[in-house]
């Protein structure tokens, strides 16, 4: 299974999405410049990031995209940043839930 929460951030400049693929495969596109990454062979516990963030993991794109990651019983946990650009957007977007079940093939950005 895979869990996320979205850790919102405001701005009128940038969109990102994020999919998973297979498994434990996430797919990000950032301003359609698209990166993978395989979780799959993680081991139980926390993903370590390069120098306290993901800049190397991530090539051209902005860091914090990817702010934490873990995994527990096989299941991953990963918090991601998620832009929006309505100051008005619903509060879903704005206080999202903890962590809620993704859906392999599905888009959330």
């Amino acid at each position: 299974m895979i869990y996320a929460h979205f850790s919102p951030q405001f701005s009128t400049s940038k969109e990102v999405e994020y999919k998973f693929e297979e498994e434990q495969k996430l797919i990000i596109n950032y301003n359609d410049v698209k990166e993978e990454i395989d979780f799959s062979d993680l081991p139980d516990g926390e993903l370590e990031m390069p120098e306290g963030d993901d800049e190397e993991l991530l090539e051209g794109m902005p860091d914090g995209l990817i702010k934490s990651a873990h995994k527990e019983d096989g299941d991953l946990y990963i918090t991601l940043r998620r832009y929006y650009s309505d100051p008005d957007a619903p509060e879903e977007i704005t206080h999202p839930p903890e962590w809620q079940e993704i859906e392999v093939g599905e888009t959330y950005g």
